[in-house]
């Protein structure tokens, strides 16, 4: 959580968030769609727990809304909603953000003790995106966990 936190504070100053009219059809058409697909996580803190390392994820970009679907690194189907804060040319095709919104199906939101019933979590995380390949690996800073990801132009 600090290195999402210090990620926002060093780069807030070059996130924008221009709001767009829904009323211009034009520029409705010029926002960017992406398609994310598979994810691999690094939980770098010691844990007694065999986290999931190889995730199932979909999910879909429009400008700066997303919405995932993903298997957790508990094994159990989670899905992520939330407005993504990105600086477009941060550094050469670099594209760093931050996402926030809620998240569903993970039974604790901070640490795991026994069983609970699955909940809402907010889930705030850092981005960084390579944008020089068809393909763009996108690295996410998450609370407990690294994860890389595919995004596709559509």
């Amino acid at each position: 959580m600090k290195l999402v936190i210090l990620f926002f504070l060093l780069f807030s100053t070059a996130v924008s968030a221009e709001p767009k009219s829904l009323l211009n059809l034009d520029s409705l058409f010029e926002e960017k769609t992406y398609l994310y697909t598979g994810a691999l996580t690094w939980h770098p803190f010691p844990s007694d727990y065999d986290y999931q390392w190889k995730h199932k994820l979909l999910g879909v970009q429009y400008d700066r809304w997303v919405a995932i679907y993903f298997e957790n690194s508990y094994y159990e189907d989670s899905f992520f909603a939330g407005y993504e804060f990105y600086q477009d040319e941060w550094w050469e095709d670099i594209e760093a953000g931050l996402a926030i919104g809620p998240t569903y199906g993970y039974r604790h939101c901070i640490k795991r003790r026994g069983k609970a019933e699955r909940r809402f979590c907010a889930a705030p995380f850092a981005t960084m995106k390579f944008k020089q390949f068809s393909g763009q690996p996108v690295i996410a800073i998450l609370p407990g966990a690294f994860a890389l990801t595919v995004r596709w132009l559509l």
